[in-house]
């Protein structure tokens, strides 16, 4: 073994037990076990977060830009479907407002009784626990936001297990067609606001983040007269309100399978 920790700054080749021919006192015992025990200690927390990385996942993101988007680029313009988003009205990918980088998506005016939505419908293996996060300027007017499921009364069918409405003095969220709405904490949604959801399928509840602060938790998914609860994730509707001066616009959208990064 190399002594290189005394004191004097001498080194030698010499046996562990007995550097230079001298028993060794508690203190290096002490000095020999830690330095056995850091590596340990390093190869332990990188299997922890080695395994961390491994389970947590994001499984779609999307910034609606021209360039280096991993799961397809936008082109400026009307949306057109691109890249599966399918448009029920005029929806555009827009430079007008954006929260970072140089593009954002709306889903255009309403017609003066519904708003207009953009849709996507994904296919991934099911998992108990999903995190759906974006940012989203509502321009003053509001907008909506579905996330849809499955269920075993559904079959492929994809109904809302998420539902609420976006005003700029908080949300409205919808837990049945006939059953009234519930109450969550007023919040001014004015400019640009970040939206998380932690979706449960286990409980049938999500949790309701703005700006990373809980909202909400434990809400109950909404029911459906036929399908009952959702059990399963399909797809998000990004909505705006139904006034035809209206604008809501979404970027930074991402599905994973964590609490989303800052």
């Amino acid at each position: 073994m190399r002594d290189v920790d005394r004191t004097d700054g001498a080194t030698s080749e010499t046996n562990a037990a007995c550097p230079r021919g001298r028993p060794i006192n508690k203190t290096e015992i002490l000095h020999m076990r830690v330095q056995h025990k850091i590596p340990l200690m390093v190869c332990g927390m990188l299997a922890i977060f080695g395994l961390a990385a491994v389970h947590a996942e994001t499984l779609y993101r999307t910034g609606f830009e021209a360039a280096n988007e991993p799961f397809g680029d936008f082109v400026a313009g009307t949306l057109s479907n691109q890249n599966d988003w399918n448009q029920k009205g005029k929806a555009e990918v827009s430079t007008q407002s954006t929260h970072a980088g140089a593009q954002s998506v709306t889903p255009g005016p309403g017609d003066g009784k519904y708003g207009a939505g953009i849709e996507k419908r994904f296919e991934f293996p099911k998992k108990p626990e999903l995190w759906v996060d974006c940012m989203v300027d509502c321009d003053g007017f509001g907008g909506f936001v579905w996330v849809t499921g499955t269920s075993a009364a559904s079959g492929e069918k994809p109904f809302p297990a998420v539902y609420f409405f976006i005003t700029s003095n908080g949300i409205n969220v919808k837990s049945g067609q006939d059953a009234p709405s519930v109450v969550v904490p007023k919040v001014k949604m004015d400019g640009w606001h970040r939206l998380t959801l932690r979706l449960n399928f286990v409980d049938k509840t999500y949790d309701l983040y703005v700006d990373a602060n809980l909202l909400k938790e434990g809400i109950p998914f909404y029911t459906a007269p036929d399908f009952g609860q959702a059990e399963a994730f399909a797809g998000v509707t990004l909505g705006g309100a139904s006034d035809p001066e209206s604008r809501a616009y979404y970027d930074d959208f991402s599905i994973a399978t964590t609490f989303p990064l800052p």
